[in-house]
């Protein structure tokens, strides 16, 4: 079964089906959330996408076990018709005051502005390290045409030395 109106204090929980079938609890178990003692009344399938928590007990007794008595940080609101979101939403802002509504359109902004700046960061790294790429090539240029010349010091000596030019030496 599910909560009654009359078990806003009672010690009792309803379970997500995966956490009591990995806990072997069952209807009638007692589940212990510090220190409080709690029977199980119910067994419950999430939808196939929803996020399930694990354990549902009364709003009074989880206000008193987080020490957060009267306070609600987090409701979930489900539209009957996508069409009426945004008026869900508005409605919500409009009758309760200082709260901050989310919709999935919101998150998926949210993750695509996300996405967008992960593509940005990726690209000026990739120009930044074709860049470090592009530097490092030509000093090891610079340093294999050095150690071939350092080498070569007598050849081009005696070259120059039998009447050959600057720029005929350097092509050699």
């Amino acid at each position: 079964r599910t909560f009654r109106t009359t078990a806003s204090d009672a010690k009792v929980a309803v379970l997500d089906s995966a956490y009591a079938k990995e806990k072997k609890l069952k209807v009638g178990s007692t589940l212990t959330i510090k220190s409080v003692k709690f029977t199980v009344i119910g067994i419950a399938t999430a939808d196939s996408g929803d996020a399930a928590a694990n354990v549902y007990i009364p709003l009074t007794q989880a206000q008193t076990l987080s020490d957060s008595k009267n306070k609600v940080t987090t409701i979930y609101v489900k539209a009957t018709d996508s069409q009426r979101i945004d008026s869900v939403k508005s409605s919500i802002q409009k009758n309760i005051s200082g709260t901050t509504v989310t919709t999935s359109a919101d998150l998926a902004n949210t993750v695509s502005g996300s996405l967008s700046t992960a593509s940005s960061l990726a690209s000026n790294v990739g120009k930044w390290l074709s860049i470090a790429v592009l530097i490092a090539a030509f000093l090891v240029a610079g340093l294999l045409t050095s150690s071939a010349v350092s080498r070569r010091v007598r050849e081009f000596g005696t070259l120059k030395a039998l009447g050959w030019k600057s720029g005929r030496v350097t092509r050699q």
